[in-house]
C-alpha cells in the first residue's frame, strides 16, 4: 500500500506507514473496501472500523500508536525555574555555567524519576517535569510535590 502522505511503498498488512508513520487506509472487514484513516465506519457496508471486534490484538500489544488510539487522561505538570541564574551567568565563566547547569539538570532528572515523573524538557535554566505520563499513579499530584521540595 502506497503511503498518500510520503509516497513509501508499504506491506499490504501494515496500518501505518513504516517511513513516516501516517495512518494507512483501514480495510472493511466484512465488504474489504479501503476506507480513509479516522472512518468509524466502512463507506461500503456501514460496518464499524474501530473498536474491540476490530483490533483487540494490536492495541493490547500495543503496536497502536498512541496518537492513532488517543488516550485521556490527568496529568501533574511540574515547572522549575532557577532563581538568579542571570545574574549568575553575568559574574561566571561560561564553562563554569555550563558545568554547574549540567549537574543542576542530572540532579533534577534523578529526583523527578525517584518520584515516578519524567523529565520532559530542559530550556535554559527551566525543567518541565511530568508526573502521570506514561504511567498514571493515584497520588501524582502528591509525588510532583514531593519532587519539587
Amino acid at each position: 500500500m502506497v503511503c498518500s502522505e510520503c509516497g513509501h511503498s508499504n506491506a499490504p498488512d501494515n496500518r501505518f506507514c513504516g517511513k513516516c508513520g501516517v495512518p494507512l487506509a483501514v480495510e472493511c472487514p466484512d465488504c474489504k473496501r479501503q476506507n480513509e484513516p479516522g472512518n468509524a465506519f466502512c463507506g461500503g457496508c456501514g460496518r464499524p472500523l474501530t473498536g474491540p471486534a476490530t483490533q483487540p490484538a494490536a492495541a493490547e500489544a500495543g503496536t497502536v500508536p498512541a496518537s492513532a488510539t488517543g488516550e485521556r487522561r490527568q496529568a501533574t505538570v511540574l515547572f522549575s525555574d532557577l532563581s538568579g541564574f542571570t545574574a549568575m551567568t553575568e559574574q561566571l565563566d561560561p564553562e563554569e555555567v555550563q558545568g554547574l547547569m549540567r549537574r543542576l539538570k542530572d540532579r533534577a532528572v534523578e529526583i523527578v524519576e525517584a518520584h515516578g515523573g519524567i523529565v520532559s524538557q530542559f530550556v535554559g535554566d527551566e525543567v518541565l517535569a511530568l508526573f502521570g505520563i506514561p504511567t498514571a499513579h493515584e497520588d501524582d499530584p502528591r509525588r510532583a510535590v514531593r519532587a519539587a521540595l
